[in-house]
């Protein structure tokens, strides 16, 4: 990893970032003011790249205030509460730079699990490991074939990981020592205050110290905490269990989702192997399994086998799921497959609760209309492409909203059902449909997985091809010499959806161009052929641009035009630089795998 060297810049993409009213800690400074004073941007960068250099911070600013929220009524039982812990402007400022530097090394040179979807940069959160989940569930159930499976769940798992294990992950994966002794210099002023209904429960002195686990708040702990698990990815990925959705095809060891683990193979005896390579991992760097969280599924010919509980090498029991038995994953209850009609069920019931709750509410007629797009509707939005709704589900469940706005005399019965849905700036009333939101979401899902799959074919003679060029590229941009290129594409961009099967013939008369002035440039011939994924611009930027600029339809040119060109000045510089430095280690992986696609 390179040195860090921090920069106004590198200030003001942190400040931007952080949302304006967050709640500070002990420093009572929201980032709306950090925000507006942009002079002490400057200050800030040298003050940070001090406390960086000498490896020290004014213990302020690593002293939290946890407000314990009570989880429901029974206030007398601690478990029943959830510790929220608020962290210093400035600390969080500092920690979102270094996260984003860390980021950027990690990025670049491949550390994290693809099987690991916490902290992906661009990625659907959740919707990736459910998404692959249901889809084995579904090639269990037609295939008739045999599936073990695991849930596993950590015992406080933030709250348990060891400073020893979180100094020492960032020594396995190269992070520059700088930052190393840092951070690990942090780690051992790390306190908390505790806070309950707004007073504080201990003294201003007698701060609570943090002998374990990460200090939540900040932008850096969930990578480091996603870091530090990243061994154990490594050590499931090389087991050579798994399960194979078809012969030849990719295999399937598990998914991760932060803490959130799901362990899969096509045999008990595989599914213990794994089970046990996890268990040992976890008792060498002592954190614990919550054995009651746990559960273990056995499939046989595409049907759920009863067996007792596993035991493994260590003394616990985890318990085995009959076939009308459940486990809540990642907001789903799970058997096989998702348990559909009970989620759609209990889904509808929290969604027409939330709305009933908003249209009783005093809110004004602008603000429920934000309550119910920011609160409401997300009930639903998470299930979508999840659970299959027909759009005779979702026009009934639109109907239903609308029945009960009227019975709450927000909705007039013989209005425009179309000016509901309309956007506010159109003259509209701005509520989302549900059948709109579907399957837009649908379509997204669809494109992401197309853009995946679809690449260029490469036959024998294309790869050899590719082979020699990546090569000659790599040695070539030696060092640092590829962050030099001025990397050039092009791409359309339309209102209405249309394919372009041959682009403008230019690039001859451009690179004639160029040559003439003796500009040194990388020529059709020297360029790997069928290469989308070693072009930054194909895998990195006009993908950001789309989801930006078009996640939503242009009613014209314009439109369009004014969008693109405030995604591209919002484009953050770090995003670039990973873009680029990816570049080498992608001819690094093509070259790996003998000229052939690598992704």
């Amino acid at each position: 990893m390179d040195p860090v060297i921090i920069t106004p810049d590198d200030v003001a993409e942190a400040v931007r970032r952080a949302p304006n009213w967050k709640s500070p800690g002990l420093d009572g400074l929201h980032h709306y003011w950090l925000k507006g004073f942009v002079v002490c941007h400057a200050l800030l960068a040298r003050q940070f790249q001090e406390a960086l250099d000498q490896k020290s911070l004014p213990s302020l600013f690593t002293t939290g205030i946890t407000h314990l929220v009570p989880k429901d009524r029974d206030t007398i039982d601690p478990s029943k509460y959830r510790p929220i812990t608020c962290l210093p402007t400035i600390y969080k400022t500092l920690t979102s730079i270094l996260s984003a530097r860390i980021t950027r090394h990690l990025n670049s040179n491949q550390v994290m699990s693809r099987a690991q979807n916490g902290c992906r940069g661009g990625g659907r959160g959740t919707k990736e490991p459910l998404l692959i989940d249901a889809v084995i569930g579904k090639v269990v159930k037609r295939n008739r074939r045999n599936l073990s499976a695991a849930w596993i769940d950590y015992k406080k798992a933030f709250d348990s990981v060891p400073h020893t294990w979180l100094e020492r992950v960032l020594e396995l994966y190269k992070v520059d020592c700088t930052v190393r002794d840092f951070l690990g210099q942090c780690m051992g002023q790390w306190s908390t205050i505790l806070c309950h209904l707004g007073e504080r429960m201990t003294a201003a002195e007698n701060h609570i110290r943090i002998r374990r686990g990460i200090f939540q708040g900040d932008c850096l702990s969930p990578i480091w905490f996603c870091l530090s698990q990243n061994p154990l990815s490594t050590l499931l990925e090389g087991s050579g269990r798994g399960f194979q959705l078809r012969r030849g095809g990719t295999k399937v060891t598990h998914l991760f989702y932060m803490d959130d683990l799901k362990l899969f193979a096509s045999s008990r005896s595989h599914l213990m192997e794994l089970l046990n390579i996890t268990c040992n991992f976890s008792n060498s760097i002592r954190m614990e399994l919550g054995t009651d969280k746990c559960a273990v599924l056995h499939v046989e010919r595409g049907r759920v086998a009863n067996s007792e509980g596993i035991d493994l090498s260590m003394p616990i029991n985890i318990t085995t799921l009959s076939e009308a038995e459940t486990y809540r994953y990642l907001g789903m209850s799970q058997n096989i497959g998702v348990d559909e009609a009970g989620m759609k069920q209990s889904v509808c019931d929290v969604f027409y609760a939330r709305l009933t709750k908003v249209l009783n509410s005093l809110l004004s007629g602008v603000n429920k209309t934000h309550a119910y797009n920011g609160w409401v509707m997300p009930v639903l939005m998470y299930t979508f492409g999840i659970l299959r709704w027909t759009q005779t589900e979702l026009n009934a469940l639109d109907r239903k909203v609308r029945t009960i706005m009227t019975s709450h005399r927000v909705h007039h019965p013989r209005s425009s059902v179309m000016r509901l849905y309309l956007p506010r700036k159109h003259g509209g009333r701005g509520f989302l449909s549900a059948l709109t939101m579907h399957n837009r979401e649908v379509c997204s899902l669809r494109l992401r997985a197309y853009r995946r799959k679809t690449g260029h074919r490469l036959n024998a003679r294309l790869m050899d091809l590719r082979l020699k060029r990546c090569r000659a590229l790599l040695k070539r941009y030696a060092g640092k010499k590829y962050r030099e290129i001025l990397f050039s594409d092009e791409k359309i961009f339309s209102v209405e959806e249309s394919y372009n099967k041959q682009n403008d013939k230019v690039a001859k008369s451009t690179q004639d161009w160029l040559a003439a002035r003796e500009i040194d440039i990388i020529r059709r011939e020297d360029w790997p052929s069928s290469s989308p994924d070693l072009n930054p611009l194909d895998y990195k930027i006009w993908q950001h641009l789309e989801e930006k600029a078009c996640s939503k339809p242009h009613p014209n040119l314009e439109s369009l035009k004014t969008s693109l060109i405030k995604a591209a000045a919002d484009i953050d510089m770090d995003f670039v630089r990973a873009a680029i430095d990816d570049w080498p280690c992608r001819l690094k992986a093509c070259i790996q795998n003998h000229g052939g696609h690598f992704e």
